[in-house]
């Protein structure tokens, strides 16, 4: 999805694999969900990206776009990371943590649902900041606005941080440097949505939401 940020092209995904929540598309319906898009019975959805700016030494060394997530993380043997959130020009907490994410609605079913965010439809447009790991009982996620700027300073001298873009891309963070993320509509996504597969038929299929881990058997 990144390589077609901004442009005017929608995309339908089919899910081939196994969970698949933004491929909300199934191989055996994709011939009539198709020819339903040909005929225009769809609407379009954009889903808006994180754009990060890391900057090292007074200057910005890289921008970078996240469809799902910004997530700055410890490597797998340093202690614990002490990172300071701002939101704007307030400094929101300094969280001992291993790690921090920045989500959009979109990634707040992959990783930082596991790591105990919540989940924002598409069109709400927000980031969700959520700590992974937190060593303190206050820590829990927050919710930012679409015309906010999250800021994320690491403390200490912490040589083996990565900040990870969509969990495949990865780029080093040194002591000093700053990470400022916001919400980039004019970069959006268009995602196909047929009217038949509402974003609760994909919460309870793909995700078993109110489903109850406790079965009873009919008598």
């Amino acid at each position: 999805a990144r390589y077609i940020l901004g442009a005017p092209i929608a995309l339908y995904g089919i899910n081939l694999g196994h969970l698949g929540f933004l491929a909300a598309g199934k191989e055996h319906e994709a011939t009539e969900d198709i020819q339903a898009i040909l005929k225009g019975k769809y609407s379009v959805q954009i889903h808006s990206v994180l754009e990060g700016r890391i900057s090292r030494d007074g200057e910005e060394t890289y921008t970078l776009y996240a469809l799902n997530d910004l997530v700055l993380a410890r490597g797998a043997l340093a202690r614990v990371l002490h990172v300071e959130v701002h939101l704007g020009d307030r400094l929101l907490n300094v969280l001992p943590a291993d790690g921090v994410i920045v989500s959009t609605p979109t990634g707040s079913t992959a990783y930082a649902l596991s790591a105990g965010g919540p989940i924002v439809p598409p069109h709400v447009h927000c980031m969700v900041i959520v700590p992974i790991c937190a060593h303190t009982l206050y820590a829990r996620p927050v919710l930012a606005g679409d015309k906010d700027v999250v800021t994320l300073v690491p403390r200490g001298d912490h040589r083996d941080l990565l900040l990870t873009q969509d969990g495949q891309l990865g780029y080093e963070i040194l002591p000093g440097d700053k990470i400022e993320i916001a919400l980039n509509l004019e970069k959006g996504v268009r995602v196909i949505h047929l009217p038949s597969r509402s974003y609760c038929d994909l919460l309870h299929e793909k995700l078993q939401w109110g489903k109850g881990i406790v079965t009873y058997e009919k008598e």
